[in-house]
């Protein structure tokens, strides 16, 4: 796939991709077309670094260029750097922006569709990706962990950026989770699962109610065969096993105290993922019957 540039402003200012060409290296043969008739299979267009600029053109020049210059009113730009995420099998772009006089938070962010170069931003106010970053390794400083740059999630219907931390030989570590409106709220864990379900617990501590998201979940009626509990790297989960030899895991927290009372024989109604060992993750899960176990 190479993309073929043209001048927007005089003779080699603001270049943009215009045209596309599909070259099949096994027999020669090429066909050129439109950025608009690429055809859906083709993953990148315009790269990371172009999406980047013609935003910052936009950002930086919509007032003018005397305003860009002098004054900067209004005037945007992207951060220093940008990640990569899947929607609808097309490669997007994900960059934080922020304003040109100050670069210490975010007014939002953008995707940028890496085949069309279609943009959405999402008005989002909170912490640039940088100090995310900077919040995730200062958790675990000790370590001395670096932090990848962030993707922005929703967790429980908060904005989040997640990351991994990896050490000196760029082996990952741990995941972290950083709260974008309050980036001092940090949370990190050895699986997603983990970090997620600590997160949780930590909106909730400093008052901003929050619960697991359950979309996606497959919701069934378990009946219970046998009931463990474990203790990895000091957090203690259970693994409950139904009658048809299903496996079923889940963080023992306050949350989940109630798992202490679960027996051979009980129904559950649970929520949960499939991870891929097979290992059904609970999500959420409550006793089939109405009248619970009699805690003492």
């Amino acid at each position: 796939i190479v993309s073929c540039a043209s001048p927007r402003v005089g003779l080699t200012g603001a270049m943009d991709i215009d045209e596309v060409i599909i070259f099949n290296p096994v027999d020669g043969a090429s066909s050129i077309c439109a950025v608009a008739d690429t055809p859906t299979w083709v993953d990148i267009v315009y790269d990371g670094y172009l999406a980047c600029e013609k935003y910052n053109w936009q950002g930086t020049l919509s007032g003018g260029f005397l305003n860009s210059i002098i004054g900067n009113k209004g005037c945007k730009q992207t951060t220093d750097d940008f990640g990569y995420i899947m929607l609808d099998d097309d490669v997007w772009y994900f960059t934080g922006v922020t304003s040109v006089t100050s670069d210490a938070s975010n007014i939002g962010f953008i995707l940028s569709c890496a085949r069309t170069g279609e943009y959405k931003f999402y008005s989002v106010i909170g912490a640039e990706e940088h100090s995310a970053m900077g919040a995730a390794e200062g958790e675990v400083q000790e370590k001395g962990y670096v932090a990848s740059f962030p993707s922005l999630v929703n967790i429980a219907g908060e904005p989040t950026y997640i990351m991994v931390l990896k050490d000196d030989h760029g082996l990952v570590k741990l995941y972290a989770l950083v709260n974008v409106q309050q980036y001092s709220l940090v949370a990190t864990g050895e699986t997603q699962e983990a970090t997620i379900n600590t997160y949780v617990k930590l909106l909730n501590q400093n008052g901003i109610q929050a619960t697991p998201n359950t979309e996606g979940g497959v919701e069934s009626v378990v009946a219970v065969d046998t009931v463990r509990f474990l203790t990895m790297s000091g957090v203690s989960y259970v693994y409950i096993t139904d009658t048809d030899g299903n496996v079923y895991r889940m963080e023992f927290n306050k949350e989940n105290e109630p798992a202490i009372f679960v027996q051979s024989g009980d129904a559950l109604t649970v929520t949960y993922k499939e991870d891929s060992s097979n290992i059904r993750a609970i999500l959420k899960w409550s006793f089939r019957d109405a009248a619970q176990p009699e805690q003492p």
